[in-house]
């Protein structure tokens, strides 16, 4: 399986979500890390410490063949020319965005590019989610999935610290000693289940 994360905005787990991607699939079966452009999926990487082998894209062709499932971290922002590309050269397409204001605004100027796409073959990711009382993370659904009619994954990630705690030690969320890293882990994990869902 091909899973490609790309963001519309700066700033919204794209390489955290990317990482944990990965280790989920990778449970499952040899699963690669491409890292395009040099996206921060390789700075992730650089103590070895991952379960999975991360590779800039230049890379990345010579070892394709030998992995079940590939992720890419994209670079450049996207545009609705490279929406329509990354969709239809990916088995599931996931686009991370915070519930915040902002960020949903940026992903509302690319509405008509996120409709002329195949909804079963993406899916928004709402991350960095503020713990209740909040309903910012609720809100933006209702936004993004009622009032609009775009794909939103059912899997919500919360904002922890334990997530920069597992970047700069250089592994996945499950490996740290944080109080709250078990569920930070446990949202990627309902992630991928539900793209396995989709993809089927």
């Amino acid at each position: 399986m091909l899973v490609t994360v790309a963001a519309h905005k700066g700033g919204v787990a794209k390489t955290t979500s990317s990482v944990h991607i990965a280790a989920a699939l990778q449970l499952d079966a040899p699963t690669l890390l491409i890292d395009e452009e040099g996206a921060g999926a390789t700075d992730w990487a650089e103590h070895g410490l991952l379960p999975f082998e991360t590779v800039l894209e230049s890379e990345a062709a010579q070892r394709y063949g030998q992995y079940q499932h590939h992720v890419i971290d994209t670079g450049a922002r996207i545009t609705p020319a490279l929406l329509q590309s990354l969709s239809g050269s990916s088995d599931f397409l996931v686009i991370p965005t915070t519930p915040d204001a902002l960020a949903l605004s940026a992903l509302v100027k690319m509405l008509e590019a996120l409709r002329a796409l195949d909804q079963r073959r993406y899916g928004i990711l709402l991350t960095i989610a503020p713990p209740r009382p909040s309903r910012d993370a609720e809100d933006a659904r209702a936004v993004l999935s009622e009032d609009l009619g775009l794909p939103v994954l059912e899997t919500v990630i919360p904002r922890a610290v334990a997530y920069q705690k597992a970047a700069l030690a250089g592994v996945t969320v499950d490996q740290v000693k944080d109080p709250r890293a078990a569920e930070a882990w446990s949202a990627y994990q309902g992630a991928v289940k539900e793209i396995r869902e989709r993809v089927r």
